[in-house]
């Protein structure tokens, strides 16, 4: 659906997804976070000449790890790897980036965003370990 969204809007999007094992992350939680990261690039790359989304996900055992690049008009003010919203109403977003933070905690992981050369780069990395509602490791895959 994303990615469809992205062509529509003129985007080009490339999805490298090298993953060799099984996936323990819950299904749900890593729909929202691509969800809210996808979103998220849509956004910015869509107000700049060259929009592209470049998104590589990968297992680096123990870590699920995803990174979604993006050109972005506007250099991000970064603090503590949260972002702060330039939008008018700025108390009203930050929600979806918030949200990937909290799975990543959930997940024994960190969301680092950076901003190089004109590219935002999200960096996600998970645990890829089933995890129960109290956050800890599950015995089950999901």
């Amino acid at each position: 659906y994303k990615y469809r969204m992205a062509m529509s809007q003129g985007i080009s999007m490339q999805v490298f997804w090298s993953i060799a094992g099984p996936i323990m992350v819950d299904p749900g939680d890593l729909a929202i976070l691509l969800s809210n990261a996808l979103d998220n690039a849509i956004e910015a790359a869509g107000k700049t000449d060259s929009p592209f989304i470049s998104v590589h996900t990968d297992l680096s055992d123990p870590y699920l790890r995803i990174v979604v690049s993006n050109p972005s008009p506007e250099v991000p003010e970064i603090i503590n790897n949260r972002i702060a919203s330039t939008k008018p109403d700025a108390a009203s977003h930050g929600y979806g980036m918030e949200s990937m933070h909290m799975l990543a905690e959930k997940y024994h992981g960190r969301v680092v965003p950076e901003f190089k050369d004109g590219l935002f780069i999200l960096h996600v990395l998970l645990l890829n370990q089933a995890v129960d509602g109290a956050n800890r490791p599950g015995k089950e895959p999901v």
